[in-house]
């Protein structure tokens, strides 16, 4: 399954998201359902992982991760931003300030690709580097206010993204407390 943004001008500008299912199928799903793509994938489960729920949360993930790239390009400088960069600004609005190294094992990543990528946020205003004040060589990495400022724009598009679908659903019940239980499981792999 391919997700993809469309902006459907007979559609009065609003941005659409088409998802191919196989060769010769898609779909468009409006704005206030990209949950819809989540809740109505058909597809059976993959061998290797016969477990029904598995398999629905890899669905719900891929859509999660749709969703903010669609949030990401409608902030003109998220919109630039790299996969493993935007995952910078999640670990430093999580965390705050972080050393380079600390940066660097949150991606899994070597130092030398976090510095890298540190540095074409830090080019772009969206990062800065301060001196750690405990440590003369150490360095400390944190989100700028115009970061801060990206960083939030997303999440609140995203969040309003994801109200909506859901407000578009039948639910029988409340599935936060479910919700809230799978998402700790999951942190803790990561």
């Amino acid at each position: 399954m391919r997700v993809k943004q469309l902006p459907l001008s007979l559609f009065r500008n609003q941005v659409f998201t088409a998802v191919e299912h196989g060769r010769d199928t898609l779909r468009i799903y409006p704005p206030q359902c990209i949950m819809c793509i989540a809740v109505t994938d058909e597809r059976s489960p993959t061998p290797n992982s016969p477990d029904p729920v598995v398999v629905d949360l890899e669905r719900l993930a891929r859509v999660l991760v749709s969703v903010t790239a669609i949030a990401m390009a409608e902030g003109s400088p998220a919109r630039e931003l790299t996969v493993q960069q935007w995952r910078i600004h999640v670990i430093l609005a999580r965390a705050g300030v972080l050393r380079l190294r600390e940066v660097a094992l949150a991606l899994h990543a070597s130092q030398p690709s976090a510095s890298r990528l540190v540095h074409r946020l830090e080019r772009d205003g969206l990062v800065e580097r301060v001196p750690a004040p405990d440590d003369g060589r150490g360095i400390l990495v944190r989100l700028t206010s115009n970061g801060m400022a990206v960083h939030e724009a997303v999440v609140a598009r995203r969040r309003e993204m994801l109200e909506a679908s859901l407000r578009a659903l039948p639910m029988p019940g409340d599935i936060g407390p479910s919700l809230r239980a799978i998402a700790t499981a999951l942190e803790a792999l990561v």
